[in-house]
């Protein structure tokens, strides 16, 4: 049974592709207060992520490049929302 409950845990989250929710206290009253459209669609931002801005000392294209970004007209890059691993070897030789 033991090994059951170890294959199920790592199966389980690419199974399971809802936003979680927040724990009963805490869900019940933003019901209230905003309504369950309203709190689905804040526990789905929650569960999208966001995209990183980097600020690169060096050649902002180079960091782009490396870590799949965008640069923006400030000059930071912005990576790809959540989801996405950047591999730290990448970034950092292009700084």
């Amino acid at each position: 049974m033991r090994g059951f409950h170890a294959f199920h845990r790592r199966l389980a989250p690419s199974l399971d592709h809802r936003p979680p929710k927040p724990i009963d206290w805490l869900r019940g009253p933003m019901i209230e207060a905003w309504g369950k459209p309203a709190v689905e669609g804040m526990e789905a931002a929650h569960f999208a992520g966001a995209s990183l801005d980097l600020t690169a000392k060096g050649d902002q294209q180079a960091v782009a490049a490396a870590v799949g970004g965008t640069v923006l007209p400030t000059g930071s890059v912005r990576t790809e929302p959540v989801g996405k691993t950047v591999p730290p070897t990448a970034a950092a030789t292009a700084c």
